[in-house]
């Protein structure tokens, strides 16, 4: 990720059309939210040669790297899923998406009581918990603010609701309850 959005990076033995093309219609699977409004990350390939040329300029001090996170995904002939997550990945992702669904819980009861402020704090405390399960589950860096998850970097996460959980985050005008139906479809 950059200031300007997501740059995905792909190193292959040899750009080709065909390989590109692969890439490509993957964006779409794993950017769900590109299609509602969100920013598309930008690919760029690069043969194996021109990435060993950059490493050794890295290594000589020549550039710098501003990349926020990198993860390497090793893709085969049949474009290899990524390994599983680790049992501990597994563990936090669960716990935080059953603070999600207590949070929520909490949150809809204060709503319906007619305490709208304090079930805006429930939803916001229950999209920074949801946020953090699927940051784990999609190997990105733990959200660890609100602050964080307010970034444009983030707003694929939530796939096609990203405009409502952003327009939610960024304007305390909109209302909690639709986030409270995504917020229990994402925990579940």
């Amino acid at each position: 990720m950059t200031g300007n959005g997501i740059v995905l990076v792909a190193v292959v033995d040899q750009v080709t059309p065909r390989i590109q093309g692969q890439l490509e219609s993957l964006l779409g699977e794993f950017y769900p939210g590109v299609g509602a409004g969100a920013a598309a990350p930008r690919l760029e390939l690069l043969d194996r040669a021109a990435s060993e040329m950059i490493e050794r300029l890295i290594s000589a001090g020549l550039l710098q790297p501003t990349a926020r996170f990198s993860r390497p995904l090793p893709l085969g002939n049949g474009l290899d899923k990524s390994p599983p997550l680790s049992e501990e990945d597994c563990r936090r992702a669960a716990t935080w998406r059953e603070r999600c669904r207590h949070v929520v819980r909490r949150g809809r009861v204060l709503g319906q009581a007619g305490f709208a402020d304090e079930a805006r704090e429930s939803v916001n405390e229950a999209l920074h918990a949801i946020g953090r399960a699927l940051a784990i589950e999609k190997r990105l860096p733990d959200p660890e603010s609100m602050a964080a998850l307010r970034e444009s970097d983030y707003k694929f996460l939530w796939g096609s609701e990203g405009d409502m959980v952003q327009g939610f985050l960024q304007n305390s005008e909109v209302s909690w309850e639709p986030l409270v139906v995504v917020l229990e479809r994402l925990a579940s």
